[in-house]
């Protein structure tokens, strides 16, 4: 029987070692995106080519006055965005087992495997969608209840804001979910009865965020980091209109192509996809060769394929939250990637060469500054507790663009 400390066991069994193990296997587009990890603080700059030395002129050298030089310009991200996971650990669980280590073990696989799927899905929701989590279908109300498009995104416990477009902003906990009814309980208090979310309609186009990412005094957004849904829409179709300081619309290496997909159907979005990506291309001047879609959409363009010969599955993969295949149709092969993250009414094409996360310190826990400890010991009085082991993982970074041209957003996507 070993004879350590729980300290110990805390010391030699990482959490913050394990979790970022983790969430490298389970997370598509944390390995797959490009990275730059020297980003320690301050302003991270992000030059632009905007436009080609474009002089030219047949039969007789152009005029000195005429002759207009290649441009750049520099975009900035004043600072990065902070993201925090808070781990809990209760000495008293060791007493569960016949040894301190054999129980630390038992209870950090416990802990560390729903973590990571927790950490995994953040990340790949703030990069796709942002602060955003869902949206709602219907109204809120007066009872609590509201009836969400993925419930599967919340955890019982977990505090999120609702907000509406007037716009108005509360914070709540997420108290019941019905998977099947697609329902959610929000609670003005941690396990309390529910709240009266009446004023968060549908017509008011409410959603709901992650926890302190809106105002909840005025509505603002804040701590948001730039996803591909509000940097690759225009703003007449729902984006930002700024990026990195910048008017997209100023530049033309700032817009991203933007294609319509509300009358694709189940059969047709397969070869939709193929002439987005074959038109962003040729816009972009970008090589645009996977395209990011849901669950469901994956679904409708395997079954198309079944029965439009013009396309074939090259080869196909699949791991831990996502799927992919490799299509041979219109214009040569092109990687169709399953996210779970991913919404239904929008699908992104990607050319990994235009973007980066930037950042430092990811996945790297906090520690204490007088002991140097990477926990914080807390003495709970409560019968059946004692103390509490917390540990504190931040992830520092944002996403940044280089070139939105080479990247395109099939939206309003409606297929029931």
């Amino acid at each position: 029987m070993s004879n350590q400390t729980f300290s110990s066991f805390l010391k030699v069994y990482r959490p913050v070692n394990i979790l970022m193990d983790e969430v490298k296997k389970r997370d598509y587009l944390f390995r797959t995106i490009k990275k730059d990890k020297k980003w320690k603080g301050g302003t991270y700059k992000i030059p632009l080519n905007t436009n080609k030395a474009s002089s030219i002129k047949f039969g007789a050298l152009t005029a000195t006055a005429s002759i207009h030089e290649a441009g750049t310009t520099m975009g900035e991200e004043s600072s990065y965005i902070e993201i925090y996971q808070s781990l809990k650990f209760n000495h008293l669980d060791l007493d569960l087992g016949d040894n301190y280590e054999g129980s630390y073990i038992k209870v950090l696989k416990d802990t560390i495997e729903p973590a990571a799927v927790l950490y995994k899905e953040l990340i790949s929701n703030t990069i796709l969608n942002g602060s955003r989590i869902d949206v709602l279908l219907t109204d809120g109300q007066v009872g609590g209840t509201c009836t969400v498009a993925n419930p599967e995104r919340f955890e019982i416990g977990q505090l999120v804001i609702l907000r509406n477009s007037d716009p108005a902003a509360g914070a709540f906990f997420v108290t019941a979910i019905d998977m099947n009814a697609g329902t959610l309980t929000l609670s003005a208090t941690r396990g309390g009865s529910g709240a009266n979310i009446s004023a968060y309609t549908t017509a008011k186009s409410s959603a709901i965020y992650f926890d302190n990412t809106v105002n909840t005094s005025n509505g603002a957004f804040q701590n948001s980091v730039n996803d591909l849904r509000s940097t690759v829409l225009s703003s007449d179709n729902g984006g930002g209109s700024t990026i990195h300081g910048l008017t997209k619309a100023s530049y033309k290496q700032l817009q991203a192509h933007n294609k319509s997909l509300s009358a694709s159907t189940a059969e047709s979005l397969c070869e939709d996809i193929f002439k987005m990506v074959i038109e962003t291309q040729k816009k972009g001047r970008g090589m645009a060769n996977e395209v990011l879609v849901s669950y469901d959409n994956y679904a409708h363009i395997v079954a198309s394929i079944e029965t439009n010969r013009r396309f074939t599955v090259a080869d196909s993969s699949f791991g831990y939250g996502f799927q992919s295949m490799s299509i041979r149709g219109i214009g040569g092969v092109l990687k169709i990637t399953a996210l779970r993250e991913m919404d239904n009414d929008i699908v992104f094409a990607i050319d990994w060469n235009a973007m980066k996360l930037a950042g430092y310190k990811w996945f790297v826990n906090e520690t204490m500054e007088k002991t140097g400890s990477p926990f914080f010991v807390e003495r709970e009085r409560s019968a059946g507790v004692g103390y509490e082991y917390i540990q504190d993982i931040k992830f520092y970074g944002n996403v940044v663009y280089y070139f939105l041209s080479y990247l395109a957003a099939g939206h309003s996507i409606s297929i029931s």
